[in-house]
Parts: C-alpha cells; sequence; structure tokens
C-alpha cells in the first residue's frame, strides 16, 4: 500500500480530479491530507496555496480536514463521503454514493443509488439513476431526477423532487414553505398532525387516498385540493399510480429507523462538539490575527536590514521585499476568510437550531390546541378525596422562552434543550 500526505491549513481548497476505482473519504481534526492506495501507479498528491489535487489509479482511501471544501471530479466506482463540514461539490460518480454528516452538498450525476444521512445544509442533485433515500436533510432538498425510487424521512426545508419510481416521504416537522413532489409510480405523503398547508393532489390513476384527522376519504378522481388550517405551506403531490396523504399521532422516529438513528448518536455528539469548537475557534483566531500581523511586520523590517547588509542592490532589495508583502497578503487574507467563514457557519448552526426548537414548540402547541377541539366531552365523577394527588403546575411559557434563551445564548446544546422541552411537556 501506497501512503502519502501532506500539511495543509485547518480549511484547506481539496480537488479530487480523477479516482478510477473506489473512493472513501472521512475529515479529521488534522490540519493535514492523508491519501492511500494499493494501485500500481502512484497516486498524485500536490499542494500549493493551501489547494490540494489528487488523482488516483485505483481504490483510494482520503482523510482531509473537517473544514476542507471539497470537489469531486469523477469517481469510476462507489463512493463513501463522512464528516465534512464545508461545502461539498460532486461532479460525477459512475457507482453508487454514500454521503453521511455533511454540510451544504451539490451534486451533478450519480450512475447507482444515493444514500444521504445527516446533511446540514441544502441538497441539490441534477440526475441519481438508481434508488435514494434520504434521512435528516437540514436545509432546502431538490432532486431534479431520480430514475429510482425515494424514500425519504424529515427534511426541514423546501422539498423540489422528482422521481421515475415510486415516492415515500415522511415528514416530523412542517418547517418549508414549498413541496412540489412527483413521483411516475405510486407515492405515499405523511405530514405531521396539525400541519398548515394548502395541499393539491393529482393522481392519473384515479386513486386519491387522504388519511387526516381534518379529511377522511377516498378520491376516485384525478385531482383534489384542500386546506389545512391556515394553508401556510403550499403541497402540491403528482402521481403516475395511487397518491396516498396521511399522518400519525406518533414520535418523530419509527421502528424502521431506530438502528439508524443509534448509528448516527454519536457522530451528532462529534458534530454539537465540533460547533463549539469552532466558535472558541473563531474567537482565538481573532484574537491571534492582531499579534500575527505584528509579528509580520516585525520580520519584513528584520528582512529589510538584512537585504541591506547584502550588498544587493536596491531595485533588487525593492523586488524581493514586493514579493516578501504579497505573500504575506496572501497569508493574512486566508486568515481573515477563515474567520469569517467560521463566524458565519456557527451563526448559521445556531440559527437553525433556535428554527427547529421554536417549530417543535410550536408544533406541539397547535397539536394539543387542536386535540382540545377533537377530544369528547366526558365528566367523571371525582376521586374520593384520600385518593387525590396534588395537581401538577402547568408548564409556563416563561420555562420554554427561558429554555430557548438558553440555547440562543449557547449555554445548552440543541439536545439538551429538546430534553428540557420535552420533560417540560411531560410534566405537564
Amino acid at each position: 500500500m501506497v501512503q502519502m500526505n501532506v500539511n495543509t491549513s485547518s480549511a484547506p481548497e481539496v480537488v479530487i480530479e480523477e479516482i478510477a476505482g473506489n473512493l472513501q473519504l472521512k475529515g479529521w481534526n488534522r490540519p493535514e491530507v492523508l491519501v492511500k492506495s494499493e494501485a500500481d501507479v502512484i497516486p498524485t498528491l500536490e499542494e500549493q496555496d493551501d489547494v490540494v489535487t489528487i488523482r488516483c489509479a485505483g481504490d483510494c482511501l482520503i482523510r482531509l480536514p473537517h473544514e476542507a471544501a471539497v470537489k469531486v471530479e469523477n469517481v469510476s466506482g462507489e463512493a463513501v463521503l463522512k464528516l465534512l463540514d464545508e461545502r461539498l461539490q460532486i461532479e460525477q460518480i459512475n457507482g453508487s454514493l454514500v454521503l453521511r454528516n455533511v454540510a451544504e452538498t451539490r451534486i451533478e450525476t450519480v450512475a447507482g443509488e444515493m444514500v444521504a444521512k445527516q446533511v446540514l445544509g441544502d441538497l441539490h442533485a441534477d440526475h441519481i439513476a438508481g434508488n435514494v433515500v434520504l434521512r435528516d436533510i437540514q436545509g432546502h432538498c431538490t432532486l431534479e431526477r431520480v430514475s429510482g425510487n425515494l424514500d425519504l424521512k424529515d427534511a426541514e426545508g423546501d422539498l423540489i423532487i422528482s422521481s421515475g419510481g415510486n415516492a415515500n416521504v415522511r415528514l416530523g416537522l412542517l418547517t418549508g414553505e414549498r413541496y412540489e413532489i412527483s413521483a411516475d409510480g405510486n407515492l405515499t405523503f405523511r405530514l405531521p398532525p396539525d400541519s398548515s398547508a394548502r395541499l393539491n393532489l393529482s393522481s392519473k390513476a384515479n386513486m386519491i387516498r387522504v388519511r387526516l384527522p381534518e379529511e377522511h376519504k377516498s378520491i376516485q378522481e384525478e385531482s383534489y385540493s384542500f386546506t389545512l388550517l391556515d394553508g401556510q405551506a403550499t403541497i402540491n403531490l403528482s402521481a403516475g399510480g395511487n397518491l396516498s396523504v396521511d399522518s400519525k399521532h406518533t414520535d418523530l422516529f419509527e421502528m424502521d429507523d431506530v438502528q439508524a438513528e443509534i448509528e448516527g448518536a454519536q457522530a451528532e455528539i462529534a458534530g454539537a462538539f465540533a460547533g463549539i469548537s469552532e466558535g472558541f475557534m473563531a474567537e482565538q483566531v481573532e484574537a491571534q490575527l492582531e499579534a500575527h500581523m505584528q509579528t509580520l511586520e516585525e520580520n519584513l523590517s528584520r528582512l529589510s536590514e538584512k537585504l541591506e547588509q547584502t550588498g544587493l542592490t536596491e531595485i533588487q532589495q525593492e523586488r524581493i521585499m514586493r514579493q516578501a508583502r504579497a505573500s504575506s497578503e496572501r497569508a493574512t487574507a486566508r486568515t481573515q476568510e477563515k474567520i469569517r467563514r467560521a463566524q458565519e457557519k456557527l451563526e448559521r448552526k445556531m440559527e437553525a437550531a433556535q428554527r427547529k426548537a421554536e417549530l417543535k414548540l410550536r408544533a406541539t402547541e397547535r397539536h394539543k390546541r387542536s386535540h382540545g377541539r377533537r377530544s369528547w366531552s366526558v365528566e367523571w365523577p371525582p376521586p374520593p378525596q384520600a385518593a387525590t394527588h396534588p395537581p401538577k403546575e402547568p408548564v409556563a411559557d416563561e420555562e420554554r422562552l427561558m429554555i430557548l434563551r438558553m440555547l440562543e445564548e449557547k449555554k445548552i446544546s440543541l439536545d439538551e434543550a429538546e430534553k428540557l422541552l420535552s420533560a417540560l411537556e411531560g410534566k405537564a
């Protein structure tokens, strides 16, 4: 096995031009890019100005910094990419593609199947030739063309999807504004109870089934439309076969995804710590930037003194000083860009976390109100006084807001906030 490595910054640009076999790529905490391969031809690993270029004639394993911006141009076989915190661009995967714990991702073509779980940002794909499985897309999701079947669970933004087979979409929260989903086969769409949406349904098989608390009917027609609550979201569903819309008063977790959630727990914990470290990193870099500039000026001043002692002409000295200053300015610009990206990423994560917690809180309150309107009114005789227990205090809005403020101030994590909110609801 051939092993090669090159030192980089904590956030380099990595361009994977050609992998002639399978690719395994995973982020790590080192400022280093590592390449391993058993191919007969030694891989190409080049670095210039914090831009790393990789080519490999066979199967390839790559480790790179979590914050690297990655571009994959062509992979002849399968590709597995994990633990990336910055943008990911993929042009051509000739086999299947697996994404796990990645950031905003843009894909042109996948010739096989695709599985994507825990995408922190938008996901956009032009063409997936096989089946697609998606879990926990924390942004807008656009799949221009999926030739196979689609199975999606939980997405927090708009959905624009076209499937050439069957489509199964299950949403624990209806947080987007626009849902455009079409399937040449059957389409099943599950939305959370007490959703606020305008639904426009179309079935070329003239078979539409609606199983919701507000709507419960079978329609043997090509189209049907109705509105739930205030109709805040727009949902357009189109099926070549049967179309089914339902909801369940259940947890966000379902039995067929429990194992996947368990597998993702460790990665989510690591992501939480990564988010905390990003905040500290931005503060540290900001604090060190001024010292870096001062040191740089001192070094340039010493360089100027040494050049005067070398006997070089003034023109030669000036040319060397210009080159040194240009190099230092590029390094400073890269440092400032890292600060800006770290701060922006931390702000995006905090905004998404707060928005997710608020939306869950609103959904819970809507469910309580609507459940109260639909419940039967039956009066039971009170139990004997000796058997009664002191009534539990209702959950105060101030307690919920306090939890959200703690989340916004980064005193607690999103997972801790959700657990506290769940505990308060249970107490109620």
